[in-house]
């Protein structure tokens, strides 16, 4: 495997934490001060599971829409007070059939808000990073499943993102690396085009520990070339565009 060509997947994962991390919402000091945007930055993964992503993302602009009517900038005496029905009704007026999204989505999005409710200082960051901190990433991991709608993927897509806005790449054990590797159809075709595996229809549980493992052989940081990888494919025609001077036709 040629290092050099995954050191630049990697720079790809700069840029992908440059691009849709290092926003003012999603500043590490002000995700644990404010509840809200804690909550702000599971809702922001939650909405991409298996469709366009321009459906996920005015899927998520609805529903923000409705829950910033509600919390924003206030404390977390609103999420308390709260009867969740009022929230399930806003939220019918815009996300469903004959709209976008789905009732799946409006269930999620109560039941985001129910979990968020019963954590000690309503934040999910800090609980999180307690989470985290304390090793018990595969604990958090299958917890966060327990919320409707929650899959693997996209557990493994938050925990990888939180641990990226904090620089925890280094502190998590390598036994735990498997739950912060969301396999989509962009790190797969990466992963298959470079060789780390041989058909693309490998099992998601076989392309994530073979990226772990070769990342580990070489000494860079799974969690950027995850990164990396799907801000490839997701821009590979803004990448190929850009760089059309640079390339040699053969």
């Amino acid at each position: 495997m040629n290092k050099k060509i995954l050191e630049k997947i990697i720079h790809f994962g700069d840029l992908y934490r440059k691009k849709y991390l290092n926003i003012p919402e999603f500043d590490s000091n002000f995700l644990k001060s404010n509840w809200w945007n804690g909550l702000s930055l599971f809702l922001n993964h939650s909405f991409y599971q298996g469709r366009k992503d321009e459906v996920s993302k005015l899927v998520e602009y609805a529903a923000n829409n409705v829950l910033r009517k509600y919390f924003w900038g206030k404390t977390t005496d609103g999420l308390d007070r709260i009867d969740l029905r009022i929230i399930d009704d806003e939220l019918h007026k815009s996300i469903g059939r004959g709209r976008i999204g789905k009732e799946g989505d409006i269930k999620m999005v109560i039941e985001i808000l129910k979990f968020v409710k019963i954590l000690p200082e309503r934040n999910l960051t800090i609980y999180s990073l307690d989470k985290i901190n304390d090793g018990l990433v595969r604990e958090h991991f299958d917890e966060l499943q327990s919320i409707f709608q929650i899959g693997p993927k996209i557990a493994s897509f938050y925990l990888r993102d939180l641990i990226s806005i904090y620089n925890l790449d280094n502190s998590i054990e390598d036994r735990d690396l498997e739950f912060l590797q969301p396999v989509d159809v962009w790190v797969r075709r990466v992963a298959f085009v470079i060789g780390i595996i041989s058909n693309e229809r490998e099992p998601v549980d076989q392309v994530r520990d073979k990226i772990i493992k070769i990342c580990k052989e070489l000494n860079i940081s799974s969690l950027k070339f995850n990164q990396g990888a799907w801000y490839i494919g997701k821009n590979a025609f803004n990448i190929l565009t850009k760089n059309l001077e640079n390339i040699t036709i053969s």
